[in-house]
């Protein structure tokens, strides 16, 4: 499975496009996340403000046999004023979770969104500086094809008010503790990290910035945890200082790595988060409008795998027990500190 999350172009720091401001609850410069994870979802998503209230928010999911219909689906649900924020990649099927505001005054309408299929991961920093010329921003990037043997790259624009003062390179890492070393070491000649590919054997981080603005404006750390049950507290712990998850995902030694950013010049804002288990993907966009009532954004899902013992009668009638895996959902949820 892999999750891809989005983030809007108003995300970026250096980005002034006034039509797309959305209401966001947790900081307006959560990246553009793209991770490829086995059985790990995040939103990213998908970067907002923190002092900004996420007020009445609503959530749809639509499930997509091909890739190649997301596109198409992204158009067709822009015009009621849906925004893609999840993209899940699960057992073949892609199920595209969208967000919208329930007051139509607030919506934004009428987005455009284009795929581009690439042979090469090396390929995806130059097809984003191509495109960037007529205005497209990268909203996902995924394996794709029969064999995953292609990348998919998901382009969005706005007609009224495009983007098209980005460029975009990407770096290599071979171990996901330097992560976080690397986002700060760009970071100082205005670089902000919009995507983190896991692959085989390698990391590939995929930055954005305003060549006329290159002001660093968030720092960078990282932490981990080997159990799961414990990451929305390590979040609170951090989070009571500011700083905000933007990615996670597990890494070469199998521990979920968070990386965090925390505003340079500004008082931090405060976040609280919290865990919910599901055991279907069919119940996300139901938990999503659930917890949303309350302010609560959806960050991260991943897969929260517990190992049992199941009792069988083998082919002689002889008891057996063997040991099976219950996959349910764990879905990590911030908001403003109440």
């Amino acid at each position: 499975m892999c999750l891809i999350y989005s983030r809007m172009p108003h995300d970026f720091p250096s980005v002034n496009n006034s039509s797309l401001l959305m209401k966001r609850t947790l900081p307006a410069v959560r990246p553009v996340i793209t991770l490829f994870l086995i059985g790990m979802l995040a939103i990213g998503s998908t970067g907002f403000v923190a002092n900004t209230l996420l007020d009445g928010l609503q959530y749809r999911a639509i499930k997509v046999s091909s890739d190649r219909d997301i596109d198409d689906s992204m158009n067709e649900l822009a015009e009621d004023g849906w925004y893609p924020r999840f993209v899940l990649k699960f057992q073949g099927d892609a199920r595209l979770i969208y967000e919208r505001e329930r007051d139509e005054d607030e919506r934004i309408y009428d987005l455009e969104y284009k795929a581009e299929v690439i042979g090469s991961g090396k390929e995806i920093d130059d097809t984003f500086n191509k495109m960037a010329k007529d205005g497209w921003f990268p909203r996902f990037v995924f394996r794709t094809g029969a064999l995953n043997q292609n990348w998919r790259l998901i382009m969005e624009r706005d007609p009224q008010d495009d983007v098209n003062n980005l460029e975009y390179r990407a770096i290599l890492l071979g171990e996901g503790r330097e992560v976080d070393d690397k986002f700060n070491q760009l970071s100082v000649d205005g670089w902000y990290p919009l995507f983190v590919v896991k692959g085989l054997s390698e990391h590939r981080m995929l930055f954005a910035r305003d060549p006329d603005n290159t002001e660093r404006t968030v720092r960078f750390m990282a932490k981990t945890t080997f159990n799961p049950k414990q990451i929305d507290d390590l979040y609170n712990e951090h989070g009571q200082d500011g700083w905000e998850p933007m990615f996670l995902f597990q890494d070469e030694n199998e521990a979920y790595r968070t990386l965090f950013q925390q505003p340079i010049g500004e008082d931090p804002f405060p976040m609280e988060f919290q865990a919910r288990r599901i055991d279907d993907m069919s119940q996300i966009d139901d938990k999503f409008n659930q917890y949303s009532a309350d302010d609560w954004y959806p960050l991260f899902v991943i897969r929260d795998v517990e190992e049992l013992l199941e009792s069988y009668e083998d082919s002689d009638g002889r008891d057996q027990t063997r040991t099976v895996d219950e996959v349910r959902w764990r879905m990590l949820f911030g908001r403003d500190a109440q």
